[in-house]
């Protein structure tokens, strides 16, 4: 059965993922947080052993060297403060190589892995191979991308096309008609497909695992990315490009900032729906929007299903519900 979580700060005693059907709790953690802070984290986390930790470690230096750094630090920063899942007897915990920020996310830094995916996938398999030396047994996922997109840009086709390049002759020599096309004005980020596909997968370790972002296009879950006739076209290309790795949906969410959260609600009970039809994807982490100061036990109670405020009131999230009542319906059928 697909696991269910949520992306959020380690939690603390007022945000009960739990309550809400969490089994996954997934912590973006950056590589200029010092030690002693994700120490700090990883003993709230520690506290919480029905909460399996998905620790995504992002990188602000965008270099093979900084994301194996980053994620074997990690790594003995969580087994140390006794994060059950990471003890070395363990093969549960659960560390992601980088989050959308660090590949294909609008606003990517240029010189980062933005335009470079195959150099990420060399840092994947580097900090793969790291990680292992140090002893984790755990899961290592990576790829995660913003969105299922797989067409360049129609501006960059234009401009392809006016020097007699074709969109195949590109994706098919992407390591030497890549960076021509950046040159010639490419700024968007790569599709999430695309970026995937030039990560290519058949040379990164067999046991490593998927971790792509899904945001419901136009706020309908059954709806695939324009490029995509349909979302089992949108499945089959995703495994064309992975082969049978298992996958986790690393963010679903709904855009909740556009529409109101009892409308997003529905968005992700529908989305949940969806990827609970693939046997290949074990897990699904939803992203919340949160509004407000939080409180100052909770002071972010970031993305998580109940939302704090500067008075020291916590109040119930629609979305948080939806997703509760969505796993509960699960357990009984």
């Amino acid at each position: 059965m697909m696991l269910v979580g949520y992306n959020c700060h380690p939690p603390s005693p007022l945000d009960r993922l739990e309550d809400y059907g969490a089994s996954i709790v997934r912590v973006p953690l950056r590589s200029d947080l010092p030690d002693d802070e994700i120490a700090r984290q990883m003993e709230r986390l520690a506290g919480r052993p029905d909460l399996l930790p998905m620790i995504c470690c992002t990188t602000l230096e965008k270099s093979v060297d900084a994301v194996r750094w980053h994620a074997v630090r990690t790594y003995h920063l969580a087994r140390d403060a006794g994060v059950p899942a990471f003890q070395r007897d363990r093969t549960d915990g659960l560390i992601e190589l980088g989050n959308e920020e660090d590949l294909n996310l609008e606003g990517a830094p240029d010189g980062g892995f933005k335009y470079r995916p195959r150099e990420y996938g060399d840092a994947s398999v580097t900090a793969y191979e790291d990680l292992r030396a140090a002893g984790y047994e755990g899961l290592i996922a990576g790829g995660s991308v913003s969105n299922f997109g797989s067409a360049l840009s129609d501006d960059l086709v234009t401009k392809l096309k006016r020097f007699g390049l074709s969109v195949d002759a590109v994706l098919a020599r992407a390591d030497v008609l890549l960076p021509l096309a950046i040159r010639l004005g490419l700024r968007s980020p790569l599709p999430g497909m695309l970026y995937l596909r030039l990560m290519d997968w058949s040379r990164l370790p067999s046991d490593m695992i998927v971790s792509p972002h899904y945001y419901a296009t136009d706020g309908d879950p059954n709806k695939p990315r324009p490029n995509h006739e349909s979302i089992k076209a949108e499945w089959t290309a995703l495994t064309a490009i992975i082969g049978d790795r298992p996958v986790i949906i690393g963010e679903l969410g709904a855009t909740d900032n556009d529409r109101t959260p009892e409308a997003a609600a529905a968005i992700y009970a529908g989305s949940l729906d969806r990827w609970a039809g693939y046997r290949q994807v074990i897990a699904a982490i939803a992203y919340i929007w949160t509004e407000g100061e939080g409180t100052p036990e909770a002071p972010a109670l970031h993305c998580a299903c109940m939302q704090g405020h500067a008075d020291g009131s916590v109040t119930e999230k629609p979305q948080g519900a939806a997703i509760r009542d969505w796993v509960k319906g699960r357990r009984t059928t």
